[in-house]
Parts: C-alpha cells; sequence; structure tokens
C-alpha cells in the first residue's frame, strides 16, 4: 500500500512555503511518481493568510484518491466569511440566482479562498420548458438557506441542513426548519448542504458503495477551528471519489465533530489565492467540459 503523500502550505509571512511529500518511493514507479511530483507542484504558490493551513493528500487506499484540505484557525485568522452569488436575474419570479462560474464569484468578493456550497435546480426555459443544462447564466433555484450581508437569497428549506455563523462569529450547524430559523438571530452568512454526516463525533449516514467527488464543511468541538474539504472523484485510477460514511470519517481525521455533505459530483471545487493575488482551481473537476458554474459559494476574504 503506497503511503498518503502531501503536500502542506502553511503561513510563515510566506518568505518560506512549507512543502513536504510523504512518499515510499519503493511501492511507486517511474510514472506515478513523475504523476505524484506533478500533482503536489501545482500548490508552490499558494498563498494564504495568518491562521489557514492547506494540505493536499494524494492515497491509494481504499482506493486512489486525492483530497484537498483547508483549515482556518478563527481566532487567528483575521480574514471574514463571505458569500459569493450573482444577482436574482428575474425579480419575482422562480430564480434566485444565475450560475456563475465560481472563480467569478469568489474575485468579485476578493476572497482568498472557496468552496462551492448548496445544491440547486435549474429553472426551466419559459419557451420550451426544459432545462437548458448547466450552463453560465442559466437561472437556478436554490436548495436551502443562502444568506449573503442584508441579502436572503433563499430561505430554509426543510431537508437541507444549514451552516451560519452566529453573532459572536462561530460555527453552527443544525437541520434547521423555517419555523426554527426564525427564533435565532439572523446571521450575515449562511449556507446549506444536503444533510449533516457528523454531530458531536458520531458519524450519522451509513456506510455505501456510492462514490462521488464531494465537498464538506465542519469544525472542531471548540468551535475555533473549520474545516473545508474537497475530495475528486469519478477519474479513475486517479480519484475515484468517496461515499458520504467516508467523507464524514476524513471530516475526524481533520479534527472535525459536525461537518456537512455539501453539493458533490461535477460542483465539487476549491479554490485558493496564489503569491500573484490571482485565484487558482485546486482541484480537478469530474466534468468533462471543465469547472461547473454554481450558484453560490463559500469563502473567506
Amino acid at each position: 500500500m503506497r503511503n498518503t503523500s502531501l503536500a502542506t502550505i502553511c503561513n510563515s509571512s510566506f518568505a518560506s512555503l512549507c512543502l513536504a511529500v510523504l512518499l515510499t518511493s519503493s511501492a511507486l514507479s517511474q510514472d506515478q511518481t513523475k504523476a505524484t511530483e506533478k500533482f503536489f507542484e501545482r500548490f508552490k504558490n499558494v498563498d494564504l493568510p495568518a491562521g489557514m493551513e492547506f494540505e493536499a493528500y494524494e492515497r491509494s487506499e481504499p482506493r486512489p484518491l486525492r483530497i484537498y484540505r483547508l483549515t482556518v484557525d478563527l481566532a487567528a485568522c483575521q480574514a471574514q466569511p463571505v458569500i459569493g452569488v450573482a444577482a436574482d436575474p428575474d425579480g419575482d419570479g422562480p430564480a434566485e440566482t444565475s450560475l456563475t462560474s465560481p472563480k467569478a464569484l469568489a474575485k468579485e468578493k476578493q476572497m482568498v479562498v472557496a468552496i462551492n456550497t448548496n445544491a440547486w435546480t435549474m429553472i426551466p426555459d419559459p419557451q420550451t420548458g426544459k432545462s437548458p443544462g448547466y450552463i453560465a447564466g442559466g437561472h437556478a433555484d436554490v436548495h436551502g438557506w443562502v444568506v449573503d450581508g442584508d441579502r436572503r437569497v433563499s430561505p430554509v428549506q426543510e431537508g437541507y441542513w444549514t451552516f451560519w455563523f452566529d453573532t459572536e462569529g462561530r460555527p453552527s450547524l443544525k437541520n434547521l426548519t423555517p419555523q426554527a430559523a426564525k427564533t435565532i438571530a439572523q446571521p450575515n452568512v449562511a449556507i446549506a448542504g444536503f444533510r449533516g454526516i457528523l454531530s458531536e463525533g458520531e458519524v450519522l449516514v451509513p456506510p455505501s458503495d456510492v462514490l462521488h467527488p464531494r465537498t464538506s464543511i465542519g469544525f472542531d468541538a471548540s468551535r475555533r477551528k473549520l474545516v473545508m474539504l474537497v475530495v475528486d472523484g469519478r477519474q479513475k485510477k486517479i480519484s475515484e471519489g468517496v461515499s458520504e460514511e467516508e467523507l464524514a470519517k476524513l471530516m475526524i481525521e481533520f479534527g472535525c465533530s459536525e461537518a456537512l455533505n455539501l453539493d458533490g459530483g461535477g460542483s465539487s471545487v476549491m479554490i485558493l489565492r496564489e503569491k500573484d493575488g490571482d485565484l487558482r482551481f485546486i482541484n480537478r473537476s469530474s466534468d468533462i467540459t471543465g469547472v461547473r458554474p454554481v450558484p453560490v459559494v463559500f469563502g473567506f476574504r
């Protein structure tokens, strides 16, 4: 079995780059070694503020996997959580926003890191009655709560767990109902996912052989460490994806007691700032057409 490989990017005024590749060289062919070196080479210019740490992992068990983790020390990091979402395209119509390149959404809010968040349904073309597919500019009905400052983009929706920051700036995660949401102070930042996968350190989802690219967000018991995680999938012999249970166990491995399964599949994306100030797609989309436009991203600026 090949050992876990990782590249660690940590802040030290970025005078130096902390890069460690842990490999059992005898277990790797020359081609595998070159592929791994090329994989980690992509992260050498990542530039994060103090209080953030990024790690990329390449694993061979339980199947080929590429995993990307961003941890934020909320007590030490001065960056602020923020939502990226396009304007409402049709006013009182059924759409809440338009699909947009996740990089464009992140750039607009000057984010240094971003991930995809909520699932959504495409609004059918009024002329044909058919869904236009996942195209930039396509109108979308977002599933679950989205709050961007004073803008309430999408309401709480039963069946979609909510992640938000409370009035003291601490992360929260619950299966809120619309009625229960009225009893909490309205947050400035809120997103939603399919369901909670981890609560008080206990896995909430059963074992499964359903493997997909995944995105998750979670935090530790102190509510001071936030973890954003993306796992590539649908890429045979490179990264074949994980189940929800495996995703939950990864979040436990990375220190979380609470975690949420966000939208995944071709929507799974992580974006980080590089030294030149530009943003880079860190993971590899499973869509053959490239990175999918999405309705909402969450990140820090």
